[in-house]
């Protein structure tokens, strides 16, 4: 049986939008310009007009790398490569036409990213090359929440629990997962699967993620349920090209070193103190690619955590008075109480 999730419109939307003006060297804006935006990745295109007013849309994008092209008759076809676009980002940029055949093409590489004006809502990006080369100890991706102003640890004294925006309580954090709500409903907010009260594992391997955004304020009417941070998640998806990844984090008792206050009960043949046994391995692999080029596109993904491990402990131990008391035997417990006939 497969279960499959989808987003739907009255849901938060993970799409961006792309818009803009097209104007000529004076700076009069140009309509009827056909513009091209392409997904580098998936080679998926789409087709815009420039209005009387030279502006331009593009809603509904799935976060990615764009190409851009504009052409009209009378104007050099202009290409802007490497067009970053983000979840939840409302872009604008401006397209600067130069006279001449069409034939001839500008093309602008390295310009700076389309920047967002449209939303005031306050909130930092974490791309995927941040996931991928920022260290991140059990590579668990909510610990980059933590990279956001105005976010801290609640409970101080649990490093596991979940983050706190703005001194709200940890359970108020609204998570969505390529726009479908991924909260515990036994609690007020939270992300789901939950190990316990309050505290999030790591649900999905940070190898799957392509990127998330984390609103701690402002948020736009899309959000709600919590008054805490809204985190909008996007996974990996395949492209038109086979990549995949494997990996191994490892920790064992002979890379550790031993508590200065722990002495033992493991000792050496000459009667020291060492290590106890201790075994972690974090393990996992991708793999994306086309199923029809340009058309359907797939991505697996697959973490697994393994744990061997002895502690010490003290237990406390019943008496055998104690151990009597459970069927019912409280002799040991009766005393005889001896009264002086003489006091009055």
């Amino acid at each position: 049986m497969a279960l499959l999730a989808s987003s739907v419109l009255a849901q938060t939307s993970i799409h961006s939008a792309l818009s803009g003006r097209v104007v000529d060297p004076s700076g009069a804006t140009v309509s009827g310009v056909q513009i091209s935006l392409t997904n580098r990745d998936t080679n998926q295109a789409m087709e815009a007009a420039s209005g009387e007013d030279g502006l331009f849309t593009f809603g509904r994008l799935l976060p990615g790398n764009y190409n851009l092209t504009a052409e009209k008759t009378g104007f050099q076809r202009l290409q802007r490569e490497g067009l970053q676009v983000a979840v939840n980002q409302v872009a604008t940029l401006t397209l600067n036409l130069s006279v001449g055949e069409v034939t001839t093409t500008v093309n602008v590489q390295g310009d700076a990213s389309p920047i967002q004006t449209q939303n005031a809502d306050v909130s930092l990006l974490i791309d995927n090359t941040r996931l991928r080369d920022l260290p991140l100890n059990g590579k668990d991706f909510q610990k980059l929440m933590f990279l956001a102003p105005g976010v801290g640890n609640f409970r101080s004294n649990n490093p596991n629990s979940n983050a706190s925006v703005s001194g709200s309580r940890e359970a108020s954090n609204n998570y969505v997962i390529d726009g479908v709500s991924s909260n515990d409903e036994r609690e007020t907010a939270g992300l789901a699967l939950g190990a316990s009260f309050r505290q999030q594992p790591n649900v999905i391997s940070t190898e799957a993620l392509q990127e998330f955004r984390i609103i701690t304020s402002n948020a736009d009417a899309t959000f709600g349920r919590g008054s805490g941070a809204q985190v909008n998640i996007v996974t990996r998806s395949g492209t038109n090209e086979f990549h995949g990844s494997a990996y191994e984090y490892l920790r064992n008792s002979a890379l550790d070193a031993r508590d200065f206050f722990n002495y033992g009960p493991y000792f050496d043949d000459q009667g020291r103190a060492k290590t106890p046994p201790f075994r972690q391995n974090l393990f996992g692999a991708t793999l994306g690619g086309p199923l029809r080029r340009n058309k359907h596109f797939f991505f697996a993904s697959y973490e697994g955590f393994r744990q061997r491990l002895e502690t010490t402990g003290s237990p406390t131990v019943p008496t055998a008075d104690l151990v009597r008391l459970f069927p019912g035997d409280f002799g040991r417990l009766s005393r005889a109480f001896y009264f002086d006939q003489n006091v009055v």
